[in-house]
């Protein structure tokens, strides 16, 4: 769900680039000291105090109780969790102190979030369980008094049964969670159980969220280990039983129907009903293109849409061989992949089952392992917690291979064949991706591909492990374009706007076909409001974006390219570019007289791909 609201602005210049400067510590940055002599009256008590503090309790979001041992982080707003923050861990009552941080004034603020066993992380002034909560602002002297609700994790129940409502037992249920991207939506396995002798399930511990629910029924599927789960002698075998089926009732993941999860209510009634369909058989054959004796390789078929990292759950048994065939598959989109653990050894294969399939021929190559650098635009190396990110650009199947940065340098381990884009966490403040070098590209900004023979490695005879000394540079820059301003839902007090607190900003980089940045997380710019409703984005690439202002948003929903299609026309146009002035170039559907650059949109309309 994605709640609108108005929103207005101004835009600072860019000013270029800056020198480079030292990272302070988390101490540095965040803990303060009273400046020596101190301020002091006649009875030594402390009269004008430098620093600040912030003090609070942690909360079952339904009964206000304590939550003890939550974890309670102090960082800049919108920072993600490579970012330098400070850390408090909540006593038995949920209490927590920061006693002594140094002060901060707009544009700026501090965000404040906590998290705990069994609860969906929260932040203080959240509207919303997917707001990003208040920045907040500390002039000096002050002490603030916080309270932050967590919402307790939830469930998702149903009957499983068949078109003449017979209940049935141990079917196995998954629940989906989307994960929402630039290259379209993705879906991870969230949570794996059966359902009883009468037919139901319930799925717990899951958090709000946007989901799918399918239900599998057949010897394959009772194969899959469900830890904690025995299985009675006592059922009866289900053979071929029934293909996987999602909710309502559909063997196709493309009609299938999402639900969402909302906070302190289960999600009841999701019956799924099985029902016969065509079945196929699809036959592959492996070649191997590997240096290693006696490879060790599974091959998966995963419905379209999936994530690489669950394809041991869709492995597919073999011949004993290299050949595999896999019988009784429904009609649909299907990727092919083979894999040794985590590790892929293919390209990903995109197979349409409408008839049955013969001689899907798989080649299998070594992983390659490839070094790296982050830089700036001078060589010298960016020091600081980093975390770089291989994505697999297919739109077919998702997959992330990350690797921690040590002082500038990285190894990301068992890359396989195929395109991918490269990204930068934890990035110093006021930078961005200038460029991404490496011998082969796949013509778009960021994006690197591994071929067959491209690019030259070599094995290590140590190890046996192949790598490339052809390195992936990443090429850091400064900005100093400021995009600041009010967000609103139109109401007024005194004659002037009523500012909303913790509402998400989100600048939205164009899409146009011809724009290499379109598709980029990182050129999604994100921001969140202080108390009256203000907020500052630091840091702007150059670039066309549409700006839009949110209550709450599902966290990525703004990356999904359906939902951008549906309200990119209630946002305004920003352009970000170099040594000049920025302005505003488009202000619609409404300017008020007595307002700049007010973004009219009904409060109370909300986006979401599920009621």
């Amino acid at each position: 769900m994605a709640l609108f609201a108005w929103f207005m602005f101004g835009i600072a210049g860019w000013h270029g680039m800056e020198s480079q400067r030292p990272t302070p510590t988390p101490q540095e940055r965040y803990l303060c000291a009273e400046p020596l002599p101190p301020d002091r009256d006649a009875n030594g008590r402390l009269r004008n105090s430098f620093c600040a503090s912030i003090e609070g309790v942690v909360v079952r979001a339904s009964s206000n109780v304590g939550i003890a041992n939550a974890r309670v982080r102090l960082g800049p707003p919108n920072s993600g969790a490579l970012a330098d923050s400070l850390e408090a861990v909540a006593d038995s009552n949920g209490k927590f102190l920061f006693p002594s941080i140094n002060p901060v004034y707009f544009p700026g603020g501090y965000n404040i979030s906590a998290s705990a066993e069994g609860y969906q992380s929260g932040a203080y002034g959240q509207v919303g369980v997917n707001a990003l909560g208040e920045a907040i602002i500390l002039p000096g002297g002050t002490r603030r008094q916080l309270t932050i609700k967590l919402n307790p994790y939830q469930a998702a129940s149903g009957t499983i049964h068949t078109l003449d409502l017979e209940p049935v037992a141990a079917a196995v249920v998954r629940a989906y969670r989307i994960q929402y991207t630039p290259l379209g939506r993705r879906l991870r396995i969230a949570r794996t159980v059966l359902s009883n002798d009468l037919g139901d399930y319930r799925v717990i511990g899951i958090e709000p969220w946007d989901y799918y629910v399918s239900a599998s029924y057949s010897e394959k599927a009772r194969e899959l280990q469900i830890t904690g789960l025995l299985l009675t002698p006592n059922l009866s075998n289900p053979d071929s039983g029934y293909v996987t089926t999602y909710y309502p009732a559909t063997d196709a993941l493309s009609n299938a129907s999402p639900f969402t999860v909302v906070p302190a209510a289960e999600k009841s009634g999701l019956d799924i009903t099985l029902r016969e369909t065509d079945r196929f058989q699809v036959h592959v054959r492996v070649f191997s293109k590997s240096t290693q004796q006696g490879q060790q390789f599974s091959i998966a078929m995963l419905p379209a849409g999936m994530d690489l990292g669950d394809a041991p759950d869709y492995a597919v048994s073999g011949n004993g061989g290299s050949d595999f065939d896999i019988r009784g598959v429904a009609p649909g989109h299907y990727s092919l992949v083979a894999f040794d653990k985590s590790r892929i050894l293919s390209e990903v294969v995109p197979v349409t089952v409408d008839h049955d399939l013969d001689d899907i021929r798989i080649p299998i190559y070594d992983p390659l392992d490839i070094p790296g650098v982050v830089v700036d635009e001078y060589g010298n190396s960016i020091p600081g917690k980093m975390r770089v990110r291989l994505v697999r650009a297919d739109p077919e199947l998702g997959q992330t291979i990350p690797s921690d940065v040590d002082s500038g340098s990285f190894m990301v381990p068992n890359v396989g064949p195929g395109a991918y884009d490269v990204y930068v966490d934890g990035l110093p403040s006021g930078t961005y991706i200038k460029e991404v070098r490496f011998p082969v590209n796949d013509n778009r900004f960021g994006r690197i591909r591994i071929d067959a023979e491209k690019p030259s490695r070599t094995l290590d005879e140590t190890t046996r492990r192949w790598r490339t000394e052809s390195a992936i540079e990443v090429v850091l820059t400064r900005t100093n374009a400021v995009v600041e301003g009010t967000v609103w839902t139109g109401a007024k007090r005194n004659g002037m706007p009523v500012g909303v607190a913790g509402a998400q900003v989100v600048l939205v980089p164009d899409r146009q076909q011809d724009n290499t940045y379109g598709q980029r997380e990182d050129r999604f710019i994100l921001g969140n409001t202080d108390s009256g409703g203000r907020f500052q984005l630091k840091g702007v690439p150059p670039g066309i974006y549409t700006a839009l202002g949110f209550v709450e948003i599902q966290p990525g929903l703004y990356y999904d390219p359906q939902f951008n299609d549906r309200v990119s026309n209630l946002g305004v146009k920003v352009i970000v570019a170099g040594n000049e002035t920025l302005e505003l170039t488009q202000c619609e559907p409404n300017r008020p007289p007595d307002f700049s650059c007010l973004l009219r949109v009904p409060r109370e309309q909300s986006y979401g791909i599920a009621p």
